[in-house]
C-alpha cells in the first residue's frame, strides 16, 4: 500500500514530468532533476514511495527529499530513493547517485564512486551523465585527468542536444583543449548553444551573467 500525502484526487496515480531543471555546483558538475509538477490541472502531492517500482517516481522522490520539496529535507532518504531508481535502470537516477557521491549528499563523498555512476549513466545514453563524465575527466575528479576524453564526452553529450555540453565543446574548440583549435567549429557550437538559450528563455529571464555569454564578442557570429 502506498503511503501518500493525499490531494483532492486521492486515487489518481502520482505523475512526475521531467522539466529539465539544472543545478550547478561550485565545481561545475550539474544535475538533471525531476520535480513534481501540475499534471492535468491537479497538483500531485509527494508520496513516500516505499513500495513503488516506478523508477521515474522514485527518482523524483529522491529529488524532493534531497532538496526538501514538498517534504521535510532528508538527504539520506533522498539518496536511498535515487539508488532504488538507479537499480531499476533509470539513467537520470544513476547520474543523480553520482552527483550525491560527488557532493556528499546523503552519502559519504567519494569522487571515484561519482565517476563510476556518471559513466554508468553515460553508458545508458544519458546526456547529463555524458557531460558529467566529461567534466570529471576535465577536472581529474575520480579519474585521471584527460582532456581528450573530456572533449570526447562533451561532444557526445552535445550531439544529443545538451546545451551545457555545447558550451563546453565551444570552449574546447576555441582554446584547443582536448582537440585541435578550430574557431569555425567553436562558432558553430556557440551558435547552437546560443539558439537554445534564446529558445528556452525570454529576455527578462536572462540574467547578467547569461547576457555576457550571449553577447560574447570573442565569437564572430553571423
Amino acid at each position: 500500500m502506498h503511503h501518500c500525502l493525499q490531494s483532492t484526487s486521492a486515487n489518481r496515480k502520482l505523475k512526475y514530468l521531467d522539466v529539465g531543471y539544472t543545478h550547478v555546483t561550485d565545481k561545475g558538475i550539474f544535475i538533471p532533476s525531476l520535480k513534481p509538477v501540475r499534471f492535468n490541472g491537479i497538483t500531485k502531492e509527494v508520496c513516500d514511495g516505499e513500495n513503488y517500482d516506478d523508477s521515474e517516481q522514485l527518482s523524483a522522490l529522491g529529488y524532493n527529499y534531497c532538496y526538501g520539496v514538498g517534504v521535510e529535507k532528508d538527504e539520506k532518504k533522498g539518496f536511498g530513493y535515487y539508488m532504488k531508481a538507479a537499480k531499476l535502470g533509470n539513467s537520470n537516477a544513476v547520474n543523480e547517485v553520482g552527483l550525491c557521491c560527488y557532493n556528499g549528499t546523503g552519502v559519504e563523498r567519494n569522487y571515484q564512486k561519482s565517476f563510476e555512476y556518471y559513466k554508468k549513466s553515460a553508458d545508458l545514453g544519458n546526456a547529463f551523465g555524458m557531460c558529467n563524465v566529461g567534466k570529471s575527466y576535465n577536472y581529474g575528479h575520480g579519474v585521471d585527468q584527460d582532456y581528450n576524453k573530456a572533449f570526447e564526452y562533451f561532444k557526445k553529450s552535445a550531439n544529443t542536444g545538451n546545451k551545457e555540453a555545447m558550451y563546453s565543446v565551444t570552449q574546447c574548440y576555441r582554446n584547443g583543449t582536448g582537440t585541435k583549435r578550430d574557431i569555425q567549429s567553436a562558432n558553430y557550437w556557440f551558435k547552437k548553444y546560443r539558439s537554445l538559450l534564446k529558445t528556452n528563455k525570454s529576455p527578462d529571464q536572462i540574467n547578467a551573467e547569461l547576457k555576457i555569454i550571449l553577447d560574447d564578442e570573442r565569437f564572430k557570429l553571423s
